[in-house]
C-alpha cells in the first residue's frame, strides 16, 4: 500500500480489460479503518501491506460504500484475519451481507449520523447506488477534509498513486444522472455534496483528486 495523502494509504487493483483501476484505502488513525475490502484477489494482494502497516495493532473498521465486488468481494479474506473488525455499512448493505452468512459486527450506519475518535471524524452522506437505487452511503472525513467518493468521480485509466488537480463544485456539476439515474435523487445527492468543503477526493476508481 502506497500513501497517497497523509496518513492515507492506497491499493490498487488495475483491470486491463475495462481500463480502470479499483482502489480501497487505509485510514491509519486512532481506530485504523480500511474503506472498502475489494475484489478477492485485491484483498489476497492487500493484506500483506495492511498487516504491515497495522503492525501489532487491530484493524477498528471496514467502511462499505455498497454492496459491490469490487467493494466487498474480498470481506471474507479480511474477517478471516481482523474477525472483530466492525463493518460500517448501509442498512441494506448489512441485510444482503447477512444474507450471505456474514457474522460479523455490523454497524448500520444512516445519512447524517457521524462517528467520532480522538483524532477522526465520520460524517455519513446518503448514496443511492444499491439496488433499485436503495440507499448506500459515503464517507468524510471532516478533521482531514477527506472524502471517499466510491463510483463517482471516476475516470477511466491506471491511476494507481495518481492525484489530478480539481475543484470540487466542477466534480459536484459532472456528477449527472448516468451516476443517478433519477433526477430526485440526483438533486439530492448534489445538494448534500455541496455543503462539504473537500481538500482530498479519495476515488474507488481511476485518479484521485486535490482540489484548489
Amino acid at each position: 500500500m502506497l500513501k497517497i495523502y497523509d496518513d492515507l494509504y492506497q491499493h490498487s487493483l488495475y483491470r486491463e480489460e475495462v481500463n480502470v483501476s479499483d482502489h480501497q484505502y487505509f485510514l491509519d488513525c486512532s481506530q485504523p479503518t480500511l474503506i472498502h475490502a475489494g475484489s478477492h484477489d485485491a484483498a489476497l494482494d492487500m493484506l500483506p501491506g495492511l498487516e504491515k502497516l497495522l503492525g501489532k495493532r487491530e484493524l477498528s473498521y471496514v467502511f462499505i460504500s455498497h454492496l459491490g465486488a469490487d467493494e466487498c468481494g474480498g470481506l471474507g479474506l479480511i474477517l478471516e484475519k481482523y474477525p472483530r473488525v466492525r463493518i460500517i455499512c448501509s442498512s441494506h448493505t448489512a441485510r444482503e451481507l447477512r444474507g450471505f452468512g456474514v457474522t460479523a459486527t455490523i454497524m448500520i450506519a444512516r445519512p447524517g449520523e457521524r462517528l467520532s475518535g480522538d483524532d477522526f471524524e465520520y460524517h455519513i452522506i446518503e448514496y443511492p447506488a444499491e439496488a433499485h437505487l436503495q440507499s448506500g452511503i459515503l464517507l468524510y472525513e471532516e478533521r482531514r477534509a477527506l472524502f471517499f467518493s466510491s463510483d463517482l468521480m471516476m475516470r477511466s485509466g491506471d491511476g494507481t498513486g495518481e492525484v489530478l488537480a480539481s475543484e470540487w463544485r466542477d466534480e459536484v456539476r459532472a456528477t449527472g444522472i448516468r451516476q443517478i439515474p433519477n433526477s430526485h435523487l440526483l438533486r439530492a445527492l448534489r445538494h448534500d455534496l455541496n455543503q462539504l468543503s473537500p481538500r482530498f477526493v479519495a476515488v474507488g476508481h481511476g485518479y484521485c483528486l486535490r482540489l484548489k
